[in-house]
């Protein structure tokens, strides 16, 4: 055999067997490790906290913005303050060109979006959707009716006296404004830092 045939071969050779390597590492299912480490990163990606969200409006340091997918008659019975409405019961190509607006009006901020409960898929099906037209949003943890009716659930004991869920709702076709907190004092977040709510 001529060298130049050895040499075809051998490259033959490394091709089949790194196809191989490729090919028996697709078909061996992930460990239960790599499904755990897989929903973590994919939930920390995704999700937005609740207690995160009202932090931030009490500070006045609202780094997101806050989009109600219900419909535009929910919206304006009552919504969270400060969110604004993209009813998804509209047109998909209506829909995209609504985030793309926001993304254009508020290129430093992320948008968070919330449903009807935390169990509703609509607001998953439109994070789906926008994500493969390369629209990238996370999902608040809970969903309205959580967040009206439900408040202590995702709030500390230790502010249960200190909030009123009705300061962090208005009604109206308008975003609205969060009213001053005034003399009441929110207490700390029990768990500061990285791993902080």
């Amino acid at each position: 055999m001529k060298k130049y045939e050895l040499l075809i071969v051998l490259l033959l050779v490394i091709i089949v067997g790194i196809l191989g390597i490729l090919l028996v590492d697709r078909l061996t299912p992930p460990s239960q490790n790599d499904l755990i480490t897989q929903y973590y990163a994919t939930a920390s990606a995704t999700l937005d906290s609740p207690h995160h969200i009202r932090k931030a409006l009490d500070a006045g340091e609202v780094d997101f913005v806050l989009v109600d997918v219900r419909t535009e008659q929910e919206y304006i019975e009552e919504h969270i303050v400060g969110a604004v409405n993209i009813d998804a019961s509209l047109p998909k190509e209506t829909i995209i060109s609504k985030y793309l607006e926001l993304e254009k009006a508020h290129p430093d901020k992320q948008i968070i979006i919330y449903c009807y409960s935390s169990a509703c898929l609509t607001g998953r099906k439109i994070g789906n959707m926008l994500a493969q037209n390369n629209i990238f949003v996370k999902e608040m943890s809970v969903g309205w009716n959580e967040w009206r009716y439900d408040f202590n659930s995702w709030n500390y004991p230790n502010e249960w006296e200190s909030l009123d869920a009705s300061r962090y709702v208005v009604s109206g076709a308008e975003p609205g404004e969060i009213p001053p907190l005034e003399d009441t004092v929110v207490p700390p977040c029990r768990i500061d830092g990285e791993f902080g709510c």
